[in-house]
């Protein structure tokens, strides 16, 4: 599960961009965040990139 913490604290949060994305490549995990959305929302690639 990605957390709330921000850039400076080594996480991937940051309110000058409309969405953020993080990849896990180990697992193929997508995760997308819209700005005043309700949270993260993972979805699965790994089927997609092996």
């Amino acid at each position: 599960m990605i957390t709330a913490a921000t850039i400076e604290e080594g996480g991937a949060m940051n309110e000058l961009t409309v969405f953020q994305m993080v990849l896990i490549p180990e697992t193929g995990m997508l995760w997308l965040r819209v700005i005043g959305g309700a949270g993260w929302t993972q979805i699965d690639l790994s089927g997609f990139l092996r």
